[in-house]
């Protein structure tokens, strides 16, 4: 007669070996679900940064890139992120010339930025990180 005992232990050890490849595969993209996330919350509080402090607003209307570009690396590389900076009038999209291509996924986020309620003179800035 056949062994029963043998088949079922043989597809006992399939069935464990299968869920122990859903569960690494599993954790391996959760993991990089989580990291994404990160970035953006950091990028908003840059923005939200620049667009609150008087003199951030300042260097956004004046297109002072290089002051925007230290602020934003300032709070960025100790999360472990690289930026840029771009300023462009709104309707006025970034070109693919502009927008760095490091070789890694760039994260974007933009904001357009007015000096007051009465004189509006509004720039677009946009933000781009991505990992080191």
């Amino acid at each position: 007669m056949w062994d029963n005992k043998g088949y079922i232990k043989t597809l006992e050890a399939i069935f464990a070996i299968i869920m122990l490849f859903i569960f690494v595969f599993s954790l391996i993209s959760t993991r990089k679900e989580l990291e994404e996330p990160k970035i953006g919350i950091v990028q908003s509080a840059v923005i939200k940064e620049i667009s609150s402090n008087i003199s951030l607003r300042a260097s956004v209307l004046n297109n002072e890139v290089g002051v925007l570009s230290n602020f934003a690396a300032s709070i960025l590389k100790p999360s472990g992120y690289e930026s840029a900076v771009l300023i462009k009038t709104p309707g006025d999209a970034p070109t693919t010339d502009e927008i760095p291509k490091p070789g890694k996924n760039v994260y974007a986020i933009s904001s357009v930025i007015a000096e007051n309620l009465t004189r509006m003179n509004p720039k677009t800035l946009y933000l781009y990180s991505w990992e080191k």
